[in-house]
């Protein structure tokens, strides 16, 4: 198999009439076989050369996830254009320098207020709306549906177009995927046909899929963690995809898809679990279940106390995702070991992984038979990876990128003997596990000159109930201070004080915090635990900057923007 195109050629053979995708009803596509979803793809693919797309032409897609993205990238992918998906949060001014750069041929996009964000761009491109256009836009807009309505082809022509799509070669560039990491600098990734070919190998050699799963799409497929895992290897392994019809109502959709899979970031993990115990504190019979099942430790399997608390708690967990999950993947950043405990107890297994946009993207996987909390597990078998004198994790392998579009990015990415260097610090246990400790960049170096990793210290933080977010700062100073924003409403129910603005000036609400960080790093090295830290009244967002779409911390941003708490911070 030489490229993507033929690969879900081959799928779309031999599972014909099995469902590949899933969307809302009423709409266009509310359900596609694999037969159906070929047979969508060959005729935009048509309609796309009509408009004189050709390989190593570049398309953009602004939208959710939904059928016409997969449809839309698999053409592409079938006549050898690049995709260059863009997360629909970005800023106009972000979108505007990726459009600048990639100079794509066609811009595919669902929310016609996009439009207004490519007002500022001067390149000729061809508009593709997945909705039907309303008459505004900035120039003449073709409607996605209207594209693929209009071809038909008989089976000689359908023929030569699947012939010509397997001409692809592996090294054709199949997206340019931008990522900013936490720096906040937007650098497009190249990845090829093959990258993603020999990644979802390692995927299928490490994970077991199989036909009859059924997958839940809640991350975006602008990030290549759900394009390769969520999408590419499902389609490899003829599984069904279903793409959530309203965020409000992610739950309700959960219980009527019946997922078997189900890949997030952990903040996904964190709310169900933080929604499990508000529900459970809710009644004081529920407390008492929910103990007893969480504290019991059966030593039988099928004892008949782990019978009784499977029936009456742990089977509500599992109700709440359909009732027939086999498990979570979990990406994009650290999984809090007490949240895999919890889903675990509860016959629930998430297996964490690890890896970058530049790797396309899976480095480490725990494995069903093979897990361990606190790790991202293995590193897959068609990779290699090293640790460098000073910690940082080196890799090469069939998956990892030739480079970054923008050739300034490029220097220094790789050693001398084509190691790439990811940037983040850990170790490889002894029994062969991967463990992540932080970014090598975000490393705090004190007046001291002692150095401190912040990230352990602020998931430390992040394990109370009454810290939402914590970033340390401390760079050139004495001691390491933090910004912490506060779970309002997880002090509201403790203090009984109402309103944000009272518990900024509640002492009592510091003296809590100032105790939770005590508890929380009182076995951490004396240069690592918190003396002084500033509350503060909004969250960092996406939207602000503040965070990337994975919701890593945008250090450089919040550093700029919080100038002043900082300076507050080390005023005494």
């Amino acid at each position: 198999m030489s490229n993507l195109a033929e690969m879900f050629l081959a799928s779309a053979q031999n599972y014909a009439d099995r469902e590949a995708l899933k969307y809302k009803p009423a709409h266009r596509y509310h359900r596609l076989t694999y037969g159906q979803l070929k047979k969508d793809v060959m005729r935009l693919t048509k309609a796309l050369m009509s408009l004189g797309l050709k390989e190593g032409d570049r398309a953009v897609i602004i939208s959710e996830n939904r059928p016409e993205w997969v449809i839309s990238d698999l053409a592409m992918m079938c006549l050898g254009v690049a995709n260059v998906p863009v997360h629909d949060v970005l800023s106009p001014v972000q979108i505007g320098t990726i459009i600048a750069e990639t100079r794509p041929k066609a811009v595919f996009f669902s929310n016609h207020n996009i439009v207004a964000r490519l007002s500022g761009v001067a390149e000729a491109f061809y508009l593709i709306s997945f909705e039907k256009p309303a008459g505004e836009g900035l120039k003449q807009i073709l409607y996605f549906g209207d594209l693929v309505d209009s071809q038909e082809m008989d089976e000689k022509e359908l023929a030569l177009l699947e012939a010509s799509a397997k001409k692809i070669k592996p090294d054709t560039l199949a997206s340019i995927s931008y990522t900013s990491g936490t720096s906040g600098h937007l650098k497009g990734v190249m990845l090829t046909h093959d990258n993603f070919l020999q990644n979802i190998e390692g995927i299928q050699d490490s994970i077991f899929g199989h036909p009859e799963d059924r997958l839940f799409s809640i991350l975006p497929l602008s990030h290549v963690f759900e394009r390769t895992a969520g999408y590419y290897a499902p389609i490899r392994m003829g599984a069904s995809i279903a793409y959530r019809a309203n965020p409000a109502a992610i739950v309700e959709e959960m219980k009527g898809r019946r997922p078997t899979v189900i890949l997030a970031a952990p903040r996904f993990y964190e709310k169900v679990y933080e929604n499990i115990l508000a529900n459970v504190n809710s009644s004081p019979i529920k407390k008492y279940l929910f103990r007893g099942a969480f504290g019991y430790k059966p030593k039988r399997k099928n004892g008949i106390i782990e019978k009784l608390f499977k029936r009456i708690v742990f089977s509500k967990i599992k109700e709440a995702f359909g009732g027939e999950l086999r498990f979570f993947i979990s990406g994009g950043a650290k999984l809090p070991e007490k949240i895999g405990r919890f889903f675990e107890r509860a016959g629930l297994i998430i297996l964490e992984g690890y890896g970058l946009t530049e790797t396309s993207p899976v480095i480490a996987c725990n494995r069903l038979d093979k897990y361990k909390f606190g790790t991202v597990g293995p590193v897959l078998n068609n990779l290699t990876v090293k640790i460098s004198d000073n910690g940082e994790i080196l890799v090469k392998g069939p998956s990892v990128t030739c480079g970054y579009l923008r050739q300034g990015d490029n220097e220094g990415i790789f050693t001398e003997d084509g190691y790439f260097r990811t940037g983040d610090l850990g170790y490889v246990d002894r029994e062969g596990f991967l463990v992540i400790n932080g970014r090598n960049k975000d490393m705090v170096v004190l007046a001291t000159g002692k150095k401190v990793i912040p990230s352990i210290i602020e998931e430390a933080l992040e394990r109370s109930p009454y810290i939402e977010q914590a970033m340390i700062v401390g760079e050139g100073k004495k001691h390491v201070g933090a910004l912490i924003v506060p779970c309002f409403k997880a002090l509201e129910n403790k203090l009984r004080v109402r309103g944000k603005e009272r518990l900024l000036k509640e002492t009592k609400a510091r003296e809590l915090i100032a105790a939770e960080a005590l508890r929380l790093t009182k076995d951490f090295a004396s240069i690592e635990r918190i003396q002084k830290f500033i509350l503060l009244k909004e969250p960092f967002s996406v939207k602000k900057g503040e965070l990337t779409p994975k919701f890593s911390l945008c250090r450089r941003v919040i550093l700029a923007r919080c100038g002043d708490e900082i300076e507050e911070i080390y005023k005494s």
